[in-house]
């Protein structure tokens, strides 16, 4: 503790770290602990750019920006809409930090690029088939012979297929279609009747129910409930980040942190942060926010069962399972105070 007293230049502990839970309303006192105070401001003003996409998990972000002002670091986000264009905006330096998928990592490794370290994950998800109005499906064998729509080898899908084996429905008696876009296109094809499931993420799953045309059989949760986790994104970084722009990096897990605090005072401010951040109708940002649980669930073990899952479905060519420890570096969350 001393040592990082020292580095971050830190006051009276009790002091600073109950002004800054106030004067930001974080949550309770028990999640405050969790993190230190905040740093101290860099000596010289510094750009931090962020990978992202407008989804209901990655809320946090709203406030990010006002904290890292405060540290003397200006925030420029590089907004995506899939994972996999954040995930090479920092393979390729584009950005400093971005936010994508456990299947990302996996995927990278597998192709012998080991460049991508994961550093923090954001928030698990209750999932559910969104199901279109007339069509039925109560339990898991119920979706053979239903036309069903899912972003192959993406981080919903995994969790998804991950509940199917061990429910013991074999991938291969299903229909799986593809759906170009983003989670928009798999409720208007939904909507239009070309598809019966959708295996879709937050806020678009939620989005059929407010608007009446899907509904969710709860009975198939699959978000939550499997081996592989319900981590819906994970801050990763370039492995020569890891030393060059240390203090920066730690000072935006530490802004993030803290957002995500503020954000889990109540269901209401979950959902205000939510719809504020994507800018969907407050009805579905409401829904979202029940679904979203901010807080990480992934450990090096989840994203081993992942690594393992993708290979055994075909995937990736090779499990990289072993890989995971040296690619999940947890040192700069350590170093801002979180001990998960």
């Amino acid at each position: 503790m001393g040592g990082l007293l020292k580095k971050f230049g830190f006051h009276a502990i009790i002091g600073i770290l109950a002004a800054s839970v106030l004067s930001f309303g974080a949550a309770s006192l028990a999640r405050a602990q969790e993190l230190l105070p905040r740093p101290e401001p860099l000596k010289t003003k510094e750009t931090i750019r962020v990978a992202f996409g407008k989804f209901g998990f990655a809320a946090p972000l709203l406030y990010v920006p006002e904290l890292l002002k405060k540290m003397n670091i200006e925030y420029v986000g590089i907004e995506f809409q899939r994972f996999a264009d954040t995930r090479t905006s920092i393979l390729t330096k584009e950005a400093d930090v971005g936010l994508t998928g456990g299947t990302l990592l996996v995927q990278s490794l597998a192709s012998g690029n080991s460049n991508l370290i994961a550093l923090m994950g954001v928030a698990g998800e209750t999932l559910y088939p969104v199901v279109r109005n007339g069509v039925t499906v109560e339990k898991w064998a119920d979706l053979k012979g239903k036309k069903i729509a899912a972003a192959v080898g993406g981080n919903t899908w995994t969790q998804w297929v991950a509940k199917l084996v061990e429910e013991g429905i074999p991938y291969g008696d299903l229909e799986v279609v593809g759906v170009q876009g983003g989670g928009q296109n798999y409720n208007l094809s939904l909507r239009r009747g070309d598809i019966d499931v959708a295996i879709v993420w937050s806020p678009f799953n939620s989005m059929p129910i407010v608007d009446g045309y899907g509904y969710w059989p709860k009975a198939l949760e699959y978000g939550m409930a499997q081996s592989v986790g319900g981590e819906q994104g994970i801050w990763m970084t370039h492995k020569d980040n890891m030393s060059s722009k240390k203090e920066l990096l730690e000072r935006f897990l530490w802004a993030y942190k803290t957002a995500e605090m503020k954000i889990n005072q109540s269901e209401a401010s979950k959902a205000e942060a939510i719809q504020q951040f994507t800018g969907i109708a407050p009805d579905v940002a409401k829904q979202a926010a029940v679904l979203t649980h901010f807080g990480e669930d992934v450990t090096v073990a989840k994203l081993k069962s992942m690594a393992k899952l993708m290979a055994t479905q075909g995937i990736v060519r090779k499990d990289v399972s072993d890989e995971i420890d040296s690619s999940f570096d947890r040192t700069m969350v350590r170093a801002i105070g979180v001990q998960k």
